[in-house]
């Protein structure tokens, strides 16, 4: 056994991809804890128009003011908040680059892609801890970089589960929950900034430390696993040919190697020869199979299901008072999943394929409008509080943020799991009914986050904060373990880039969202919020196209 096979190697390079996820995968949105920073250090303070920004924060512009984060009776302007505001945008405007990159890694490899992953995210942090006060826009790069490296790792990072098999699923959702503990990254920065360390001195410390941890995760992660291989193939045809040549003069004997369907209903004659051969049989005494299909009384029968139909297909049995039989049900063949690979534009023309897109922009458009707009809610609804109740929500949403992240994860891979663990064992897709409970509870995670937050009351941020948890981490667990599973793994790069474009491009609707909110609302959520309200409801049509299709194949059996 080489090294690669190993339990200890195994491990490690789980470790490996989990703690490069975890600290540097989208730290950017926990965009908050940094926009606390920057208003401190008073980036963009020269749009606001103060007359003496030694103190502060005495307006003599017409922009519009409120009271924010500075010490009590500090003021701010919303030029300022909505610059910082689209710095965020445009990091997430970035991710259109997604698409691009991962044509690279289809087609160029993971060494490849991974320098370039590392260039972005840890330059991208670079940039960020150089921003001071008069290079402000250093940050719309510094940002946008950071992020685009970091969701490219966890792209490649897709390539871990396959070390164990029979788990995909929980490796595959835990790997996005610890990328939802990311946000938690930048709140790292705040507590360190709170304590009189700079800003700058701590995103350094996580460029330096996230280049020594993908170089070794780019060493030790496995090569990338090819679906529909010559070994599925092959190992397909031993199946195949393990059914004895001695059937072949039955009464009733149907194989489809190569159809869409894969039927078998096997007769024998001959229960010794079949009990000599180690198939399984049911013998069914005084009955006889006729040429005609229909059973009688007459002679000695059996009816035989093979080790192939036991393990490839859903099997019924039938009453023995009835019938002397065991029938396989037609269910989609392996020999039509690995001996017909789905092109790019296949993939493009499913149904499944759109509804799934409908599905995440609603909900990432949810997720990131609540990191865009947390700071201003809380403001509106902390009516004569203190500053430090301001930083204590901020704070909060980091820690759920970190502590959510691992045991939501584990529970979307289980509950993936125990469905696909119903599906064939050498079914090369996910069904979409695997998904179908995952998809309802994030797309329920994403409704009440909204509701929360029409409600006028500033303690209901907490609760937003929960359920905010459970959205991000089962939107990004379920979705990149559905495109992994549900797609022929070559074309994983280019379908998932494509599903994060078009969201990218819907998600920079934020910004303007953003802007309606400080400006046309003056700051009042309760309209934004039920405006989210209808997109939440919007995202449910994925779960119920599922279940519809569900009833539908059902019904056709």
């Amino acid at each position: 056994m080489s090294y690669k096979e190993s339990l200890g190697y195994k491990c490690f390079v789980v470790a490996c991809v989990l703690l490069e996820v975890g600290l540097y995968s989208v730290p950017v949105l926990g965009w908050p804890s940094l926009v606390y920073i920057f208003r401190e250090e008073k980036f963009f303070v020269e749009l606001c128009g103060f007359a003496d920004e030694s103190n502060g924060f005495n307006s003599t512009s017409g922009n519009h003011t409120y009271m924010y984060l500075g010490c009590p009776g500090e003021r701010e302007c919303s030029s300022q908040e909505e610059m910082l505001n689209l710095i965020y945008t445009t990091a997430l405007v970035s991710l259109v680059a997604m698409t691009p990159l991962g044509y690279v890694y289809d087609h160029f490899g993971t060494t490849v892609i991974r320098i370039i992953c590392m260039i972005l995210n840890v330059g991208g942090a670079v940039l960020m801890a150089f921003a001071q006060r008069g290079t402000e826009w250093l940050l719309f790069p510094g940002a946008a970089f950071h992020l685009l490296g970091g969701n490219m790792y966890t792209v490649t990072g897709m390539q871990m589960p396959q070390l164990f098999p029979s788990r995909k699923n929980t490796l595959g959702t835990l790997m996005s929950g610890v990328c939802g503990m990311s946000t938690f990254t930048f709140v790292l920065v705040k507590i360190a900034y709170d304590n009189h360390i700079s800003h700058k001195a701590s995103l350094l410390c996580l460029a330096g430390v996230s280049f020594v941890i993908s170089t070794v995760t780019t060493i030790v992660l496995p090569p990338r696993e090819k679906k529909g291989s010559d070994n599925d193939k092959e190992k397909l045809q031993k199946e195949l040919d393990y059914v004895p040549s001695s059937l072949a003069d039955h009464k009733k004997h149907t194989i489809d190697r190569n159809g869409p369907v894969f039927v078998v209903a096997l007769t024998c004659k001959n229960h010794e020869e079949t009990k000599a051969s180690g198939i399984h049989d049911d013998v069914a005494d005084n009955k006889k199979t006729e040429s005609n299909g229909e059973i009688t009384e007459k002679g000695e029968g059996s009816t035989i299901i093979g080790e192939l139909a036991r393990q490839n297909s859903t099997v019924e049995l039938l009453s023995k008072d009835s019938f002397a039989s065991l029938e396989a049900v037609a269910v989609s063949s392996p020999a039509d999943r690995t001996g017909h690979t789905k092109t790019f534009g296949d993939i493009l023309r499913s149904p499944i394929f759109w509804m799934t897109e409908i599905w995440f922009v609603c909900n990432v458009l949810l997720g990131v409008a609540y990191f865009g707009g947390f700071n201003a809610m809380v403001v509106f609804r902390n009516t004569g509080e203190s500053h430090r109740t301001i930083s204590l929500y901020t704070d909060v949403f980091g820690y759920l943020q970190l502590a959510g992240g691992i045991p939501l994860a584990l529970l979307t891979g289980f509950l993936i799991e125990r469905s696909s663990r119903k599906q064939s064992s050498v079914a090369k897709e996910a069904e979409p009914k695997a998904f179908l409970f995952s998809f309802l509870v994030t797309s329920t995670a994403g409704l009440l986050v909204w509701v929360s937050c029409v409600i006028p009351v500033l303690e209901m941020q907490f609760t937003a904060m929960a359920f905010h948890c459970i959205l991000g981490t089962f939107t990004y667990a379920t979705h990149i373990a559905f495109i992994a599973f549900a797609f022929p793994y070559e074309h994983f790069g280019k379908a998932f880039g494509i599903q994060r474009l078009i969201a990218t491009m819907v998600t920079g609707l934020q910004y303007p969202m953003f802007t309606w909110l400080k400006d046309g609302l003056k700051g009042d959520p309760f309209y934004f919020s039920l405006m989210l309200v209808g997109v939440a409801l919007l995202s449910f049509s994925l779960p119920l196209y599922v279940f519809v299709q569900e009833r539908k194949m059902k019904a056709a059996v």
